[in-house]
């Protein structure tokens, strides 16, 4: 029902069994022994795989290694407890962009933030929404609303709005960031228009795009790749840190596209396809990187944006 990222209800639709039968799939009896108890027993045994390789390169084969003690953590509930423990955990749920943490004290913020309008998550929450608010309304006030959606979410079809509403959290994490912290996240998009928002949030949180690597994201066999005629099959991995003052040397978006090609004709060496749309992704990321001391409009990276992508094409 949701292989191509938004709602599209099935004519002949099949409601699963939460708990599943011996046919199920993705269901708690089918994910029990595939998934958690193996979650499980990572835990007592943190691993890393490592490839085998013959003279020529080629894999052989794959082990796993153990890469650390046992992980063992104490769960709390505020920072004061957590900065008290050897080995502790907090998990919070509540707004990103108000974050109860204080200031310079994380080392690293890695996240998935929404793809602008890539993926609609208000829609396909709002499925399950409409089933979960009859029943739980009485119990959680939040179910009383009239859909899923929260004025402060990030994702909107205005790339503006999205740019706004992201820097808002990016502010928060560059305050909580230690001086040399860093914050990563993946991140693609096939229009200028994702790239200038994603650019404009970074830079209006007060940090700066340091490093982009690009990586293997979704395959290209799901739905909305395989309906795709030119898919992205990257992510750029953006790797940021807190702004130093001043202005950086003039665009040279030559080399920008040298770097680009470089690091597409790696992946391609490593046995990986690479499209017109995946090559934009890693030019439009290497683009963010030598941006890094520069403030531009929105409209000024979209036009550079829109001029990179001609010089891919010719």
């Amino acid at each position: 029902m949701f292989s191509n990222h938004i709602l599209k209800p099935e004519r002949t639709p099949l409601e699963s069994s939460v708990w599943g039968t011996d046919k199920s799939s993705g269901t708690f009896s089918s994910l029990f022994e595939s998934r958690l108890i193996p979650a499980k027993r990572y835990l007592d045994g943190p691993f890393e795989v490592c490839l085998d390789l013959d003279l020529f390169g080629e894999r052989t084969g794959a082990r796993k290694i153990l890469c650390s003690d046992p992980i063992k953590v104490k769960i709390v509930d505020s920072w004061e407890q957590l900065a008290a423990s050897e080995r502790g955990l907090m998990i919070l749920n509540g707004d990103s962009s108000r974050l109860p943490l204080p200031d310079a004290s994380v080392d690293a913020v890695i996240t998935d933030p929404p793809y602008f309008d890539f993926v609609h998550y208000s829609e396909l929450s709002d499925f399950f929404f409409a089933w979960l608010s009859p029943l739980l309304r009485s119990r959680y006030p939040w179910f009383a609303r009239p859909d899923s959606s929260d004025r402060g979410e990030v994702q909107h079809k205005d790339p503006r709005v999205f740019a706004n509403q992201l820097a808002s959290v990016f502010r928060e994490c560059c305050r909580v960031l230690k001086d040399d912290g860093v914050l990563a996240f993946s991140f693609h998009h096939s229009r200028s228009e994702g790239w200038a928002a994603i650019y404009q949030a970074i830079t209006t949180a007060g940090l700066c795009v340091v490093a982009a690597h690009p990586v293997h994201a979704e395959l290209r066999a799901a739905s909305p790749k395989s309906a795709a005629k030119d898919p992205i099959s990257l992510d750029a991995i953006l790797v940021c840190k807190k702004r130093r003052p001043g202005i950086g040397p003039k665009l040279d978006q030559e080399a920008v596209v040298k770097t680009s090609y470089a690091l597409a004709s790696r992946l391609r060496d490593g046995g990986m396809g690479v499209s017109g749309s995946d090559l934009f992704v890693i030019a439009a990321s290497q683009m963010l990187i030598a941006l890094a001391s520069r403030s531009l409009s929105f409209d000024d990276l979209k036009a550079h944006l829109e001029e990179l992508r001609k010089r891919l094409e010719e």
